[in-house]
């Protein structure tokens, strides 16, 4: 192999190792954006609620593997008799129904919902609620 034809290969290699070092930081970049967002959002959760496997909830309870469990149920917490007894089973639509406005959780589960001890405005945005909502089936 003549040197010409060595130093050709080391540009080509170089190129190619600038491509995959760019793409890999854009996809850094996605990744960590993507996260920071989630982290954003679930700030408002997070004054309650705790998100981590075994781990005692705050003022509110443990949420933990919340998807596809019964509401009213996590051990430690004492829940209002109205979630205890309700039978909600935590899927996509019924976490998206108890997460937004109080109008829209009423026409939901029904008016005794306003007994709950949950004390919360609704997520507003279509794309917040997906994210949450995403990360909470995540996390299990």
């Amino acid at each position: 192999m003549t040197r010409r034809t060595r130093k050709i290969r080391r540009a080509k290699m170089k190129k190619y190792l600038l491509v995959i070092f760019v793409l890999i930081g854009m996809g850094l970049i996605f990744t960590v954006g993507t996260a920071y967002a989630i982290d954003k959002e679930f700030r408002k959760c997070a004054g309650c609620h705790k998100i981590e496997e075994g781990k005692k909830g705050g003022m509110g309870p443990n949420i933990w593997g919340v998807f596809g469990s019964p509401a009213g149920q996590v051990e430690g917490y004492r829940y209002s008799e109205y979630l205890k007894n309700s039978g909600i089973i935590w899927t996509r639509e019924s976490l998206q129904a108890w997460l937004s406005d109080r109008k829209t959780r009423q026409e939901y589960f029904g008016k005794e919902v306003k007994d709950t001890k949950m004390m919360w405005t609704g997520i507003k945005k279509e794309e917040d609620m997906k994210m949450i909502l995403d990360y909470l089936e995540k996390m299990k």
